[in-house]
């Protein structure tokens, strides 16, 4: 409460990999925020509404990101996949739903998650690889996933919208 956040361009970036992390944004609207914690293995904690241009995990370890329940986080880019071995679990803090919601164009495309009470809008524009775990059906379900490969036109974090102009 009484924060005013204008730096809508810069980066909050979280380095300590010794503890768990929250990110307490009070319903603002932010550049970007990144949780760069290696082989840390303690959980990632989103309190509230908030809204990002880019939302970054690079973590090298297995661990959760967990949304407040009957929250909406809001990003352009969206950038967290885990790797073989080391899955991030996207879930809620509670057994109800969080969304997450992306704006400005474009397709999220990620893998090795495991999303569970999680609802994804627009639904045709999150992509959770073929490496993924659909635990949406537990307990309170969400939606919105799309748990296969991204569009073999992709680019990585998002997929830019294709225009094609013809001459003549």
């Amino acid at each position: 409460t009484n924060l005013t956040v204008t730096a809508t361009t810069g980066t909050i970036k979280y380095t300590d990999a010794t503890v768990a992390h929250t990110f307490a944004g009070g319903g603002k609207t932010y550049g970007n925020v990144w949780f760069s914690q290696g082989a840390n293995t303690n959980t990632i904690t989103i309190s509230g509404s908030n809204t990002f241009t880019d939302f970054k995990d690079d973590g090298s370890a297995a661990h959760s990101i967990l949304f407040t329940a009957g929250t909406t986080t809001t990003v352009t880019t969206f950038t967290v996949s885990g790797t073989a071995g080391n899955v991030i679990t996207l879930n809620s803090t509670t057994t109800a739903t969080f969304a997450l919601t992306k704006v400005g164009g474009g397709t999220i495309c990620r893998d090795y998650l495991n999303i569970q009470h999680s609802v994804a809008t627009p639904a045709t524009t999150w992509y959770a690889g073929a490496n993924s775990t659909d635990n949406q059906g537990v307990a309170t379900a969400g939606s919105g996933w799309t748990f296969t490969a991204c569009p073999s036109t992709s680019t990585g974090g998002v997929h830019p919208t294709l225009l094609l102009c013809g001459v003549g």
